[in-house]
């Protein structure tokens, strides 16, 4: 509802003032509040070599505020402001539509838009008799009619200029008028079209939620009686339900506007159903009347029609027949038809061309009157904000006179969020002594939380339990009078009461905290003892495929034996016992082997329910009457989950691949491991709590049917197990496949892997819509030139990425073997070494000649045989060069298949 200037009300209405105060987290502005006595004082001079900084000591940053009332280290202690007591008064007015004569009331609605207008006939009973009346309809003649100056240039634009016409003669010139919308020949009443545009009521069910009159029918329908009244003309003349006349089509009055979006014109026609049966009814009688006729007129001729009369099987097939002819074949139709029925067809015809005419010229009219209507609601603003001005002046000027708090207490702006001051009503006496203790006591509010603000600055902290603190702040300042006070001490006990309760809230969420983080520091012992633990297990598996049948971390604590184990509280937490906690998990080991057997298997009877939901046309009741014992039939052995019919899907994202490599995928990007504690956690321990159910594996039956369509196209076996995702991109080298059927935005031409994703991802978004998709339709088509040179780009950057990880691995490879020149190096130097070692002894023992000759002899032997050694050494390194390397390459085979597997 826009806007509009303030409008009587009826004489003593009662009007009742509430509202909820902002919030008052930030302090109040010191320059705009209160100040005890000790403001007066003239500030200290700053010593000559203090910084300009040190000034501000007392200043705290408003972020830091904002936190304060979350950290009990914080100096100040916010707490939330009560709003002010609710005030009920009775305010007389004058309605002046019962004082000033009707001319000038009617002057004054001239002024006014037609929506606008038309609200205040429904203010009260004396305008609903004054604007509904026939005498005003002239007045709402020309609200409608009224052109706009600001229009004219658009004329000028539109229309060209009269260069030859002079100033004199366009002011003599009539002012121009817009043209009200003719039906029937006539021009509309302009109340009826005021009511048409602007009424919200539905005329069908009465709710008041119409947004758009549907000008062409005349009705004001809300979406939900338009999608229960209105019909597809197209459904209509296919539909063969309905025993019609074959004119009925032609007859009916069909809107242009949508069934939903009623704003926006519809590429289809819709039918008022209740038209339709009455069009139905209507033809029917006048093509009875035409054939009594005829057969009166055979009767007095004494002939015979020629020809038999058509049954009403054949008409309603001739009807679907001309409905497939075209236009030129009307002119014969009426031929056929009577004069009667002729004549309907020629008239609805006529009707539906004026109706079409008459909504374009009501959208026109439309367009025009709300061109400038926001011109009204800026008044409207205007006028509200002199009013609150006005009125908020006057009430800082009863506040100056009454001299109960002085100038400098009042902070503006908290008394301009007042909402008994907000208003954009006149302030007189009656009001003033209604609203005024509530003025009064918002002000002694502000007041009371400023001198608490300067009393928390000056401390480090308050003790606001200490007796002290309250002594100190229940002392009356000199700057404030005794009548004052009376408001500011009152505010000030409610404030000390606040402040007590929410520093017992911050202590005990602080002790909450000290204790939570405790709590964590002890769990995350116990986890880690426990992935310890994990982490063996999976390092004593024999291969990747046994590791991806194990439990994820967060799992495996939720077996029965780890979690009674993980449920000690003391268990994995001291490092002094941690050897008899070893010892204890290893008593335990047989039994959390057989859990991890239990749930691998549970694992693969999950993935083969999947797997048999999607493929087979086994029920649901036998799926899940299915238990372990079926996996040791040897149909459901290793091959089975290998074949291409038993890929599926990760249950998290949008992975393909068979269920061993989706396990590995599982595992390395959808870890779980136990959460950290929280405040507002009332289960206990994160690790104990179960993790939500969601499937591992998915595999849709939409997904399914495409799979096998794609293995049709490129004429390979599903079922067979050696099948692998290089023979499906060696099928499809030189083809794309296209969706045919899919939804919108999924029909490109593209590779198997992006089609199969698209319908993953496709059939996943009509899952949350409630809907439910047609079998996939795969299309084989040709690769286009661009797509060969673009597939053959990518194959070349593809071969150049590995040559480049090959090359980068070899390097790794040789940068860690031990070079030549190095080990001849370090042989030099261990050799000069030894004899500078040599050198010292014999000058410190004085030793012989023969002692000297004899450990040259000893040296020269140790240097014959490193040099034997060096020798061998190369061949050594040259044979562990070529092992590493194998086994590097080794390893990377197994990555890529484990990444292609996982694409």
């Amino acid at each position: 509802m826009s806007a509009r200037t303030r409008l009587p009300r009826q004489a003593a209405q009662a009007a009742k003032y509430t509202f909820d105060e902002p919030s008052d987290d930030e302090p109040e502005d010191p320059r705009g509040g209160i100040s005890s006595d000790e403001d007066a004082r003239p500030a200290k001079k700053r010593k000559k070599g203090k910084a300009k900084a040190a000034g501000k000591k007392g200043r705290r940053d408003p972020k830091e505020d904002e936190e304060e009332g979350q950290d009990s280290t914080t100096k100040h202690i916010r707490v939330p402001s009560p709003p002010p007591q609710d005030v009920e008064y009775e305010s007389k007015r004058v309605d002046f539509s019962k004082v000033l004569p009707v001319e000038t009331i009617a002057e004054i609605f001239s002024y006014l838009q037609p929506r606008t207008l038309y609200r205040l006939a429904f203010l009260n009973r004396s305008f609903h008799t004054m604007l509904s009346s026939p005498g005003f309809r002239s007045t709402w003649r020309d609200i409608f009619t009224w052109h706009d100056p600001r229009m004219d240039w658009m004329d000028d634009v539109f229309f060209g200029f009269d260069e030859e016409e002079q100033p004199e003669q366009k002011k003599a010139k009539p002012k121009p008028r817009d043209k009200m919308p003719v039906f029937g020949g006539k021009e509309i009443d302009p109340y009826r079209l005021a009511i048409l545009l602007y009424e919200t009521t539905c005329e069908f069910c009465g709710e008041d939620t119409v947004k758009y009159p549907d000008t062409f029918f005349l009705l004001r329908l809300c979406a939900y009686c338009r999608r229960n009244n209105l019909v597809s003309s197209t459904a209509l003349a296919e539909s063969k339900k309905y025993d019609m006349h074959p004119a009925t089509m032609r007859a009916v009055l069909a809107s242009p506007f949508g069934i939903d979006e009623l704003k926006k014109y519809s590429y289809e026609r819709n039918v008022l159903v209740t038209h339709f049966y009455q069009t139905i009814d209507e033809l029917e009688e006048r093509q009875a009347e035409d054939d009594a006729d005829q057969q009166t007129a055979n009767a007095q001729l004494g002939t015979h029609a020629t020809g038999r009369n058509p049954s009403r099987a054949a008409k309603v097939k001739a009807s679907s027949r001309a409905r497939a002819q075209l236009d030129d074949d009307d002119a014969a139709e009426d031929e056929r038809n009577g004069p009667r029925v002729a004549a309907f067809l020629k008239a609805r015809a006529k009707e539906r061309d004026a109706r079409h005419t008459f909504v374009n010229a009501v959208d026109e009219l439309a367009v025009k009157i709300d061109r400038f209507c926001e011109d009204e609601v800026v008044e409207s603003r205007l006028f509200s904000m002199q009013a609150k001005s006005m009125r908020l002046e006057g009430i800082r000027q009863r506040l100056a006179d009454e001299a109960i708090f002085e100038p400098r207490h009042i902070n503006d702006i908290r008394l301009e969020r007042h909402p008994a001051v907000s208003k954009d009503e006149p302030l007189n006496d009656h009001i003033w002594a209604a609203i005024s203790e509530s003025v009064y006591a918002d002000v002694g509010r502000g007041v009371a939380k400023h001198l608490v603000w300067k009393y928390e600055n000056k401390r480090k902290e308050v003790d606001w339990h200490a007796a002290k603190t309250s002594v100190d702040l229940l002392k009356q300042p000199s700057s404030v009078s005794d009548a004052g006070w009376a408001y500011v001490e009152s505010a000030m006990k409610q404030l000390i009461r606040a402040k007590k309760d929410e520093s017992d809230r911050l202590k005990a969420r602080q002790r909450d905290a000290e204790d939570l983080a405790q709590k964590q520091q002890v769990v995350d012992k116990k986890n880690a003892f426990f992935r310890e633990r994990y982490d063996k297990i999976c390092r004593m598996l024999p291969n990747s495929g046994a590791r991806a049948y194990m439990p994820r971390f967060l799992e495996f604590l939720h077996l029965p034996t780890a979690n009674d184990l993980y449920a000690d509280d003391v268990y994995g937490v001291d490092t002094k016992r941690g050897e008899a906690d070893v010892q204890r998990f290893t008593n335990h080991l047989d039994a959390i082997k057989a859990e991890l057997d239990e749930f691998a298997l549970e694992l693969r009877l999950a993935g083969l329910k999947v797997i048999l939901a999607s493929t087979t046309e086994m029920t649901s009741k036998d799926i899940e009457d299915l238990e372990v014992d079926t996996l040791a039939d040897p149909q459901y052995g290793d091959e089975f989950f290998e074949r291409p019919s038993s890929w599926l899907f990760c249950g998290d994202c949008i992975v393909f691949g068979t269920l061993s490599a989706l396990l590995q995928h599982i595992h390395k990007k959808h870890p779980r491991n136990p959460p950290p504690l929280r405040l507002d956690d009332e289960t206990g321990d994160a690790a104990q709590r179960k993790p939500p159910t969601k499937p591992l594996v998915r595999l849709p039956l939409e997904v399914a049917c495409a799979w096998s369509a794609i293995f049709e196209l490129g004429k390979l076996d599903i079922e067979d197990p050696k099948v692998t995702a290089k023979d499906l991109d060696r099928a499809f080298d030189e083809y794309k496949l296209v969706w045919e059927n899919g939804p919108r935005g999924s029909k490109g031409r593209s590779g198997w892997r992006e089609l199969i994703k698209s319908v993953m991802r496709n059939t996943l978004l009509a899952e949350m819509k409630g809907e439910v998709l047609d079998p996939p339709v795969i299309a084989l088509k040709d690769v286009t030139p661009r797509e060969r040179r673009l597939a053959e780009e990518a194959r070349k950057a593809a071969v150049l990425a590995r040559m480049a990880k090959k090359l980068k691995r070899e390097g790794k490879k040789k940068a860690a073997e031990p070079s030549a020149a190095k080990v001849k190096v370090e042989k030099v130097e261990s050799e000069d070494e030894d004899e500078r070692k040599l050198e010292r002894a014999v000058e410190d023992d004085g030793g012989s000649k023969a002692q000297a000759d004899l450990n040259e002899e000893e040296a020269m032997k140790e240097e014959d045989k490193a040099g034997a050694d060096e020798e061998s050494e190369p061949d050594e390194v040259e044979q562990g060069g070529a092992g590493d390397g194998s086994e590097a390459e080794q390893h990377e085979d197994e990555e890529q298949n484990g990444e292609e597997g996982e694409e």
